[in-house]
């Protein structure tokens, strides 16, 4: 579990390294984002890490703010997990881009990697997510369907059952944590994870 745990931080720090280098970089290149469009270079700008003023208090009857998705944004998200059960993995990544057909319903596809000693195995396929209200901290409920690949798996269909917490730390970006239930639709041993990720919104 521990081995795991350090895995999923480091390999999260990583990427926020990686992705705020080629922000800087984007950035530079073009500096000057189309009027009410979001970039992938401008979403991911450090100067789009300061909250607004829009932001309302956090706490009780939280009111909208500026910020989040809206109909035909598309959002690119990057986790890692921790697994309760015993295993042999030693870590999972996790890898999503989204398409909102609404603000509140979010569709597209996933992958995730799980990382053994002798192996790299994993499942590809496609989520739903289903987004309450628009506060700051934004909780949501998920469905999807995935076919494993490697040999950590027996090739098989799984579904996936979801529950999580968005929390935006700017107008395009959030933190979050997700419980997901992964379980194999001929039978057998299900996996209990636990998720902490980034999210980063295109509009």
């Amino acid at each position: 579990m521990k081995r795991a745990f350090s895995v999923v931080l480091s390999a999260l720090f990583i990427a926020s390294l990686s992705l705020s280098a080629f922000a800087q970089d984007a950035k530079k290149a073009d500096s000057s984002p189309s009027s009410g469009k979001t970039t992938l270079a401008h979403a991911l700008s450090p100067s789009s890490f300061t909250p607004p003023a829009a932001y309302k208090a956090f706490g009780g009857g939280q009111e909208e703010f500026e910020g989040g998705p809206v109909q035909g944004s598309r959002s690119i998200s990057f986790a890692g997990s921790v697994i309760f059960q015993n295993s042999d993995t030693s870590g999972v990544l996790f890898g999503q881009v989204g398409y909102y057909l609404k603000p509140e319903l979010e569709v597209g596809p996933t992958v995730g990697l799980f990382f053994s000693n002798d192996d790299v195995s994993g499942l590809a396929g496609v989520y739903g997510k289903y987004r309450f209200g628009k506060p700051r901290t934004v909780p949501y409920a998920g469905v999807g369907v995935s076919q494993s690949f490697g040999d950590q798996f027996e090739s098989d269909t799984f579904y996936q059952l979801s529950v999580g917490v968005d929390f935006f730390i700017a107008p395009q970006q959030t933190v979050f944590i997700e419980f997901q239930h992964l379980g194999k639709f001929s039978g057998g041993d299900n996996l209990n994870l636990i998720t902490f990720g980034l999210k980063f919104f295109l509009r």
